[in-house]
């Protein structure tokens, strides 16, 4: 056996070195990486059931939690269902000939602002307010009843007020025919302020949305039409032009088959305006029987169909007093159907006189509605409160011309020398009383809404 050479033998020992180097190496980078992967699991599982925990929010510092919602592509963001809005409904504007002659200047400008800078404050504690315009704008000249044509610089007025929407589908507003039928509208949407129940084209759309606090609403206005004739409709007993009645979302209680077929177009509305999407449907009628405090059967029988089909309010005008408040519950839509069958007049020049057996002195009482829905968590709309605040015109003949004030009636009685009434306060103090009185027997708990005078 040859011995071997020293060379070979020191290459051996050296070769060996180093795959004992080399497997120690690779035995500590598979620890390490094993090591890693164990504490990363560990880690991300204490994540995720932080993450779980807080519902998704991050339970770290709030850069963190940016720059997480900002660059994660995994995460899907829950939205935040809850909300709630107050939506608000005054009844009557009615321009009659000493409102109109009370807003004009020695310039021979018309301003009307001052007709509602006492309730404006009220107003503008409600999200979006609603009122009936019982007239048209047609242009000059201009006049009160019959045809209750106003200056154009009212709209502007209602909406320096604070209003977001108006109905003219009313008795007047085919007063001055097709032209002021179809000019109102334009005059109003100009000041930015939604228009429901006429319209100037077919085309136009015959329902107003609106995103209130992130809940939508669909708003309709319908009114009562006079008896008209078999071939023909009528407003205020003057007949429509067959052009007219597409401009004009009305029904006629008084003739049995056209009736049917006004209520069949009526669910329709309701259909649409949830198929727009719409949480909260919300309908404006002018109805009822001037001068009475108590709706009618037809009125009843409207307010039935609507709760059927899943209307949630309505509002109603017309009377020229205040009607009672009702939470009608349907078993075919299974909800609550909050209903003013009318909140009376709001402003016009209609004066108190007790002996007439119509309106007893009650024209001059109005109420500004006053209604919060809410939407939980899971997306569901209730109606929580119908309240209302008691309203009077103050006419105002200081200065030798009449100026009608519309005021709240609780905060001025509180506060007379703030709303101008110092001296006046009787005839404001039997308005709210009769008010008050009027609707007790329909406060408290209706279904699950509360019913009742607001408290501010």
């Amino acid at each position: 056996m040859h011995p071997v050479k020293p060379e070979n033998s020191k290459s051996e020992r050296v070769r060996r070195r180093r795959r004992k180097a080399l497997q120690k190496i690779l035995a500590s980078t598979i620890i390490l990486t094993i090591a890693i992967g164990v504490i990363a699991f560990v880690s991300t599982s204490e994540f995720l059931k932080e993450l779980i925990e807080n519902r998704g929010r991050f339970p770290f510092n709030s850069d963190i939690q940016s720059s997480f919602e900002d660059y994660s592509l995994s995460a899907t963001p829950v939205p935040d269902l809850e909300s709630r809005a107050i939506i608000g409904f005054a009844g009557d504007i009615i321009m009659h000939d000493s409102l109109i002659e009370g807003g004009l200047r020695n310039d021979g400008t018309y301003n009307y602002n001052y007709i509602f800078d006492k309730i404006k404050d009220t107003i503008s504690g409600m999200d979006f307010t609603i009122a009936n315009y019982e007239g048209v704008l047609y242009g000059a000249p201009y006049s009160g009843w019959p045809d209750f044509n106003a200056p154009d610089v009212i709209a502007y007025s209602i909406a320096n007020a604070g209003f977001n929407m108006v109905a003219t589908a009313n008795n007047a507003a085919y007063g001055k025919g097709m032209g002021g039928l179809t000019r109102t509208p334009g005059i109003f949407r100009g000041q930015g302020i939604k228009v429901i129940g006429t319209r100037a084209t077919p085309q136009e759309a015959v329902f107003e949305t609106a995103d209130i606090n992130g809940i939508k609403f669909a708003f309709s206005a319908y009114t009562y039409e006079t008896e008209g004739t078999e071939e023909q409709r009528a407003l205020n007993a003057i007949p429509l032009h067959p052009n007219a009645h597409p401009l004009i979302d009305s029904f006629n209680p008084y003739r049995e088959e056209r009736f049917i077929q006004d209520k069949i177009d009526i669910t329709d509305r309701v259909r649409q305006m949830k198929d727009s999407g719409a949480e909260v449907i919300v309908f404006i009628m002018h109805w009822g029987d001037t001068y009475s405090s108590y709706s009618n059967y037809w009125q009843q029988e409207l307010a039935q169909l609507l709760a059927d089909e899943g209307a949630d309010i309505i509002f109603g005008s017309h009377p020229n007093v205040i009607q009672e408040i009702s939470v009608i519950r349907s078993p075919k839509s299974g909800k609550n159907t909050l209903v003013y069958y009318s909140a009376g007049n709001f402003v016009s020049n209609m004066t108190l006189d007790p002996n007439d057996s119509r309106s007893k002195g009650k024209v001059e009482d109005g109420i500004l509605a006053r209604v919060e829905i809410e939407r939980n968590s899971d997306g569901l709309i209730n109606i929580t409160k119908g309240e209302y605040i008691s309203t009077y015109t103050f006419k105002d003949d200081s200065s030798g011309k009449r100026k009608h004030v519309i005021i709240p009636a609780k905060n001025a009685l509180n506060d007379p020398e703030v709303y101008g009434i110092s001296g006046f306060t009787k005839p404001v103090e039997e308005s709210y009383t009769r008010t008050i009185e009027f609707l007790k027997p329909y406060s408290g708990i209706r279904e699950g809404v509360l019913i009742g005078e607001y408290k501010n």
